[in-house]
C-alpha cells in the first residue's frame, strides 16, 4: 500500500532511504535531507573515479525519474526532478553538510560533479 504524504522532517533522524527507480528496477540506499518541506537526494562525487563506477542511478534517474522511497517498510511513490542550479542549492547543500558532515556544495551542484534530486511526489500512473 502506498501512504500519503507525510511531514518529511522525520527524515532529519534517518541515516539513509531505499530508493527504487522504476527503469531499471534496481535500489540502493542514499543520503536524504529534509529542506523546505521537501526532501532531497544527491549523487556523491560523480567527478571521482569510483563516483563514475558506482553511482549510475542519477543517470537513470534523469533519463526517467520515477521512483518509489522506502522508509520503515512505507512506500511513497516519488518523481526525482535534478536541481542544477538556483538558490535553493544553497539551502539544500547546508542541509547536506549538516546532517552528514558533507562537503557538498553550491559550485559543485551547478559545475555537475554532484547531481541534485528532489524526490517530489508521483502521480499514480504517470510517467
Amino acid at each position: 500500500m502506498l501512504e500519503p504524504e507525510p511531514d518529511w522532517r522525520f527524515t532529519d533522524e534517518i541515516e539513509t532511504i531505499e530508493l527504487q527507480l522504476i527503469n531499471p528496477s534496481t535500489s540502493r540506499r542514499i543520503w536524504v535531507v529534509h529542506y523546505n518541506d521537501n526532501i532531497y537526494a544527491e549523487s556523491g562525487k560523480l567527478n571521482s573515479f569510483l563516483g563514475q563506477i558506482w553511482y549510475s542511478w542519477p543517470l537513470h534517474a534523469v533519463e526517467d525519474g520515477r521512483g518509489i522511497v522506502r522508509i520503515d517498510s512505507k512506500r511513497y511513490p516519488r518523481q526525482l526532478v535534478r536541481i542544477q542550479s538556483g538558490q535553493i542549492l544553497d539551502g539544500i547543500t547546508e542541509a547536506f553538510r549538516k546532517k552528514y558532515e558533507d562537503s557538498i556544495t553550491r559550485k559543485d551542484v551547478e559545475e555537475g560533479a554532484v547531481w541534485v534530486f528532489e524526490l517530489a511526489p508521483r502521480i499514480e500512473g504517470s510517467h
